[in-house]
């Protein structure tokens, strides 16, 4: 039986053709069908043998299913939103084209904010959405999926034009 190849992309970008984004499945990470040769076994204070190599790569694909896909920090000033920062698995993800931003921060009301990610540069999420208040002033957040890679916020001590940060962590596979 041949052993799974990983593919000659990074899975959580997709190839920009056929395979969207995604998270990888163990026989992308180099399977868990390794086996010891019986004619040449390894000599096991020397080199790894296949359940070493079995268990890294279950670890591997373990792990990639509980990386969060996208962290996106948010500070407001007065009841202006700016994005700080964005730490996603896609490496492509930017903030910095205006016209046609990979992501997104709009305030909707007062203590509620709307934060869009470009649906086709994550993998499909299907965790509810983690928020955390990160500075005083917001006393709680707490958001919720709206659709495709739209989330929304609420600060629960957000009286207006007051200055806080939150951040949103979505996961999901």
């Amino acid at each position: 039986m041949a052993r799974a190849v990983s593919p000659s992309y990074f899975v959580f970008e997709g190839d920009g053709g056929l395979n969207n984004p995604a998270r990888p499945t163990l026989a992308q990470v180099g399977g868990a069908a390794f086996v010891d040769s019986t004619q040449h076994p390894p000599i096991p204070d020397e080199q790894p043998c296949a359940p070493d190599y079995n268990q890294i790569n279950f670890i591997a694909y373990v792990a990639a299913l509980l990386l969060p896909a996208a962290t996106i920090g948010v500070t407001v000033t007065g009841t202006t939103p700016a994005l700080n920062s964005v730490i996603a698995l896609n490496r492509s993800i930017s903030t910095v084209t205006v016209t046609n931003p990979d992501v997104s921060v709009a305030r909707q009301a007062l203590g509620q904010y709307r934060v869009t990610i470009a649906s086709a540069k994550l993998p499909q999420i299907t965790w509810a959405p983690r928020a955390h208040a990160n500075k005083a002033g917001s006393a709680a957040a707490s958001a919720s999926w709206v659709s495709a890679g739209v989330y929304d916020v609420w600060l629960s001590n957000n009286t207006g034009a007051i200055d806080c940060s939150f951040s949103l962590e979505v996961s999901g596979y």
